[in-house]
């Protein structure tokens, strides 16, 4: 699947419309994610079907900034996939989260891996029913809102804050005197098989809650 995502800085000008309608043409994606549209919610969706989106979502400015459009084609057939089980290093201050593992691990044989598979079947499914709930937003304030017409607002004024371009300085300088730090030797070693002992050495390293490995399981959990 192609994706477009594109800072348009403004549709109102023909030229920048006509701009997009050949990149569209030339890249044919079958998403589109359009920022800084500045355009209200009739005008955008005119201009995202124009340019061959009839399924969409239009997000209208906020004055003379702001605004966003997501655009997708009709053949395309998305489905949602499963989410990627994390061990949640919270999940450690709930009281009964020592008893649950516990059992969980003794439910199953000695072989450790078929234990944590467990405990990640398990955990998971514990947890589902907290996915998916928000029951309150701090505003800018930092102000608790549990009102949904209020965490709308909060959600939609955080998107436009993070989506508002701020432009791009001159990074050269940021290259200046960056040198080789990496002979041959050093590449040989960073390439080598690693060992058991390299394990444990990285496995202590590293912070308790960070890095969690493909099973979930942050360095805490261990």
């Amino acid at each position: 699947m192609k994706i477009l995502c594109w800072n348009v800085r403004g549709l109102g000008n023909p030229r920048v419309t006509r701009r997009l309608q050949h990149t569209l043409k030339l890249y044919k994606p079958q998403l589109a994610f359009l920022i800084e549209t500045k355009l209200d919610h009739i005008r955008m969706e005119q201009v995202r079907k124009r340019c061959g989106f009839q399924n969409g979502m239009d997000i209208a400015t906020s004055g003379t900034r702001g605004g966003l459009c997501l655009g997708w084609n009709e053949t395309n057939n998305l489905q949602a996939g499963r989410t990627r089980f994390k061990f949640e290093s919270w999940w450690l201050l709930q009281p009964t989260c020592a008893d649950v593992i516990k059992k969980l691990w003794d439910e199953k044989s000695d072989d450790a891996l078929d234990k944590l598979e467990s405990l990640r079947v398990g955990l998971k499914a514990s947890q589902r029913h907290r996915m998916n709930k928000i029951r309150g937003l701090e505003d800018r304030n930092g102000v608790l809102k549990v009102e949904g017409v209020d965490m709308e607002i909060i959600i939609k004024d955080y998107f436009m804050g993070i989506f508002k371009s701020k432009g791009v300085g001159n990074t050269d300088h940021l290259l200046i005197g960056v040198k080789r730090c990496f002979d041959e030797d050093m590449n040989q070693l960073l390439v080598a098989k690693y060992k058991d002992k390299d394990i444990v050495e990285a496995l202590n390293s590293i912070g308790l809650t960070k890095a969690s490995g493909p099973d979930g399981f942050p360095a805490i959990f261990f």
